[in-house]
């Protein structure tokens, strides 16, 4: 079984963009895969311009403030 969560980490960690990053890290939160979590909060670092202009984020700020303040 945590074979099948490191490829789908991998898979997932692969394919992020600024449209999907923060549902993937809820996502990951939610199933405590941490290497996908750092892997989209490096996105989102990466491309923070991009981010926050996304729905995604406005979502994210509103529901779980204290993850948009980290």
């Amino acid at each position: 079984m945590d074979q099948l969560k490191s490829q789908c980490e991998q898979s997932l960690g692969s394919s992020l963009t600024p449209e999907n990053v923060t549902e993937v890290l809820q996502l990951a939160d939610l199933h405590q895969a941490e290497l996908l979590k750092s892997k989209c909060i490096n996105f989102i670092t990466a491309n923070s311009a991009q981010v926050i202009a996304t729905n995604g984020w406005k979502l994210l700020r509103k529901n779980r403030l204290s993850w948009s303040l980290k």
